[in-house]
């Protein structure tokens, strides 16, 4: 029982570990966009907004896994 449990945190720490590197990537190259001199308006609205999405994302991922372990 013990060693299944520990298989099914396993599984679960690897999917937030998946979830959180999709939201992180995004965040990333919006912000690499942001440091260039030549970026015009438009673009930098565009990466201003990946990078909110992304943390909305991870927010709404931090609160699950928050909730999860007040759950046990």
């Amino acid at each position: 029982m013990l060693a299944q449990n520990d298989s099914s945190a396993d599984r679960l720490v690897a999917i937030f570990g998946h979830e959180l590197r999709s939201h992180i990537a995004p965040i990333k190259n919006a912000a690499v966009l942001l440091q260039r001199s030549t970026l015009d308006a438009v673009t930098a609205r565009r990466a201003a907004h990946i990078i909110e999405r992304q943390v909305d994302g991870l927010t709404r991922l931090v609160g699950g896994l928050l909730a999860l372990a007040q759950s046990e």
